[in-house]
């Protein structure tokens, strides 16, 4: 992981340089702290989440561990890991794409801890506006763990470190290699099934892993645009399918968001900002809703049979999963292709027509 997080750093690299240089003039006027890229680079702190987001991506492309910690120490109260004082190493381990997270990950082995322990990553939450934290804490609390131990696991949580704006998270590392394209439905399917065989009665219902996650809501509310769009005479039949679907399907414990990036070849399952529970086929529609299945309607069927329901026909997962693939399907429609979704809408209205619980 490490190793990959180099060979990409040199454009990594690049991409900063244009993007400090577009925005330092923004920065001029602002207190220069004493830290910087170079001795001579000034290097403002942040006075938003995005320049926080902004500055933190160009510290991390440069290795600048003092200059990262201070500017979220600036921002706010959290104090992260010091690489220079509670290390032995540490390292950036490449960026994400997330609106609640800051985005830049840090590999630490921390002095002072066992060997298994010793190796963490960090992760910084954004507190506001969001509720990807309180998911993970949630989930830690409820089923941390059943999930952290097992062929496929969540990486055990070491610490969390919470400001007023901020807060920090410290797993346990887990170095791996991702697993492929071809084996993200395979490997999706045994994760989907370990996550069924937990019991989610002990889970209150105000927990925040019983709301719905934004991206299930910004999902369907671009489904429903994309059928009043392109097949208006049936979104009556969506909507009433979609209140079947949360008022009558058996509820799970969903990853909410597994894909090849997310589960690595040691079996960890990374990224669980998106769990909740989830009527069925959830998990497996946003698979399939990726374009790692079959590329007929015929092809996700029976993906869904044969790798997430067993050999005979479930038919309230398959439903369903066909269900949340069109769902999902339709944000990425340059993978699905707006003819595979057509004929994905007219499969789903026709077998919700004849499914039962």
């Amino acid at each position: 992981m490490i190793l990959a997080a180099k060979l990409r750093l040199p454009m990594r690299q690049r991409l900063a340089d244009r993007m400090w240089r577009a925005a330092k003039p923004h920065y001029l006027a602002s207190p220069l702290l004493s830290y910087g890229l170079s001795s001579d680079a000034e290097n403002p702190g942040a006075r938003s989440w995005q320049e926080l987001k902004l500055l933190g991506y160009v510290f991390s492309c440069y290795e600048q561990h003092e200059a990262y910690e201070h500017l979220l120490e600036a921002f706010d109260s959290v104090k992260p890991v010091s690489a220079e004082q509670e290390t032995e190493k540490a390292s950036f381990i490449g960026s994400g794409s997330g609106d609640s997270t800051l985005n830049c990950y840090r590999a630490l082995k921390v002095t002072g801890q066992a060997d298994v322990d010793a190796w963490q990553f960090e992760k910084v939450y954004r507190r506001r506006d969001n509720d990807d934290l309180e998911r993970v804490k949630a989930l830690n609390a409820f089923f941390g763990p059943s999930l952290s131990s097992g062929e496929l696991f969540m990486p055990r949580i070491m610490e969390i470190r919470e400001g007023s704006e901020l807060a920090i998270i410290y797993s346990r590392l887990t170095p791996g290699t991702r697993i492929s394209k071809s084996r993200a439905v395979v490997a999706g399917g045994a994760a989907v099934r370990m996550l069924m065989d937990l019991s989610v009665q002990t889970v209150p219902p105000d927990s925040v892993l019983r709301r719905p996650h934004p991206q299930f809501i910004n999902a369907h509310t671009i489904t429903r645009d994309w059928i009043a769009g392109t097949a208006p005479q049936h979104l009556s039949e969506f909507d009433a399918i979609t209140d079947w679907v949360e008022q009558n399907c058996p509820r799970f414990l969903a990853h909410g968001d597994l894909h090849c990036k997310n589960i690595l070849a040691s079996g960890a399952m990374l990224d669980w900002d998106s769990c909740g529970i989830y009527p069925i086929g959830y998990d497996p529609g946003l698979i399939l809703a990726r374009g790692f299945g079959g590329r007929t309607v015929d092809d996700l069927e029976s993906d869904l049979i044969s790798h997430f329901g067993g050999k005979e026909d479930n038919r309230i997962l398959v439903s369903a999963g066909l269900f949340y693939t069109l769902v999902f399907g339709v944000g990425k429609r340059s993978v699905l292709g707006d003819s595979l979704l057509s004929s994905l809408l007219t499969r789903v209205l026709d077998r919700m027509e004849i499914t039962e619980c």
